[in-house]
């Protein structure tokens, strides 16, 4: 039983999963991770990451990992199925699964095939990666236009270059262009309210309650950020 609050559970192992850790201790190097799967021992041992061996569809090997206590869940895609629906069938029964066990926990989906994502919209996950897609894409990106898959690994990886990070909405700001200016005047590009990408061109506009501001900029000018908010 792992009995800690606002860890991060991984489900599946696999080589993307072992990238994903790596990325999670580079972003936070004290979050405690726990890794679910049915292999016979665990792959990866530390200080802060955990093994629990189980069918992670089971509501028993969920409760065991302290599923509502977490604080995201990420599923991983199992590749050695034969299919991409065979897959996809597979992440949507442990997603389920854990809406069913704790619906309030953040999850965080692999999807092979984007067609398929209208039947985990039933089970309320929160996020999808498609996993197909999303390479080709790049892929075809940086075809037509070279050097694009370095920006797409800067905004992607904490290992090189600028990156994106979520800011506090300070209380002086008002305005979306109040934020945007002021936020530049530091060295960071405000880029986003949550998914959403246009608000460079509503800079007039309020900055709505709940609002979640996403900028672009290097580590050094993010810690002088949240300095900046905590004062």
């Amino acid at each position: 039983m792992y009995k800690d609050k606002q860890h991060l559970i991984i489900i599946g192992w696999s080589q993307k999963a072992k990238f994903a850790i790596d990325e999670i201790l580079d972003t936070n190097k004290e979050i405690e991770v726990v890794i679910i799967d049915e292999l016979k021992e665990a792959p990866l041992l530390a200080e802060n990451i955990h093994y629990i061996k189980g069918n992670a569809s089971d509501e028993s090997t969920l409760l065991k990992a302290n599923l509502r206590e977490a604080k995201a869940v990420l599923i991983f895609a199992d590749s050695s199925l034969d299919s991409d629906q065979m897959i996809d069938g597979k992440t949507l029964l442990i997603a389920s699964t854990i809406e069913t066990v704790a619906p309030d926990v953040h999850t965080v989906v692999e999807v092979m095939e984007e067609r398929h994502i209208k039947n985990f919209k039933h089970a309320r996950v929160d996020e999808f990666i498609i996993s197909n897609e999303t390479i080709s894409s790049l892929a075809v990106r940086s075809a037509f236009r070279k050097g694009v898959s370095g920006i797409y690994s800067q905004l992607l990886s904490r290992s090189v270059g600028d990156d994106l990070y979520h800011v506090p909405n300070l209380n002086n700001w008002k305005t979306y262009g109040e934020a945007f200016q002021e936020l530049l005047n530091h060295g960071a590009t405000l880029i986003a309210d949550r998914n959403d990408l246009t608000i460079n061109r509503r800079l007039h506009e309020n900055i709505p309650e709940g609002a979640e501001l996403y900028v672009v900029c290097d580590q050094k000018t993010y810690q002088q950020l949240l300095k900046k908010e905590a004062k």
